[in-house]
């Protein structure tokens, strides 16, 4: 994975590679030293990364068990509310997870079918 910086003057600089064996397609950042990933083909949708390289779990979230293939689900972490946003498709749910207290709601509404972003 490689972390790109864009500076005042719109100069895209490379900054690191993290070499790693997870698949990933999606990065938010969570603080200047830490992301989170969101991956596929993994029973984890989403995990957090250090600048360093260093895996871990979310610690007060406990995801639904099931593994995702790319376009079966697509989910983004929300920096301001410190919370996850998950979408299956198959399921027509969203989840919602809170990163601070643990507590999470499933969304599912006759007016949400396949939902395809969580962005």
């Amino acid at each position: 994975m490689c972390l790109l910086s864009v500076s005042k003057d719109n100069l895209i600089r490379l900054t690191r590679i993290i070499n790693t064996t997870s698949k990933f397609y999606h990065i938010s950042c969570m603080s200047p030293l830490r992301m989170a990933v969101i991956s596929y083909d993994d029973h984890r949708p989403a995990r957090m990364l250090s600048v360093d390289g260093v895996k871990s779990d979310f610690d007060h979230v406990t995801f639904h068990v099931k593994t995702y293939k790319i376009d079966e689900s697509m989910c983004t972490y929300v920096q301001s509310k410190n919370t996850l946003v998950l979408t299956d498709r198959e399921a027509h749910t969203v989840y919602i997870y809170d990163n601070l207290n643990g507590t999470s709601i499933a969304v599912t509404n006759n007016n949400i079918r396949e939902p395809c972003s969580a962005l």
